[in-house]
């Protein structure tokens, strides 16, 4: 085991990976919760946090409960196609 933490010291590893002043900050971005059309399931999924996203834009999501791509709208919260209550 100390020859494997030896060359893991000694390594030129970037341990900063993340690019800008802010560095990565996984809170910036705001989870959205949503039923997942095929399965029935509440899936949680974060988004691009965007200050002011427009009612018509739309952000393509592979779904983790059935693998299929959703479009959901970053305002509302609402999937494409999803009716209004």
């Amino acid at each position: 085991m100390q020859a494997h933490d030896s060359a893991l010291s000694s390594s030129n590893l970037d341990l900063n990976q993340c690019p800008g002043r802010q560095g990565c900050d996984v809170f910036s971005m705001p989870p959205f919760i949503f039923k997942c059309p095929a399965t029935g399931l509440n899936v949680q999924e974060w988004v691009d946090d965007d200050d002011d996203p427009s009612d018509n834009e739309f952000q393509g999501l592979v779904c983790p409960a059935c693998t299929r791509l959703h479009f959901l709208n970053r305002k509302t919260g609402k999937l494409l196609g999803e009716k209004e209550e």
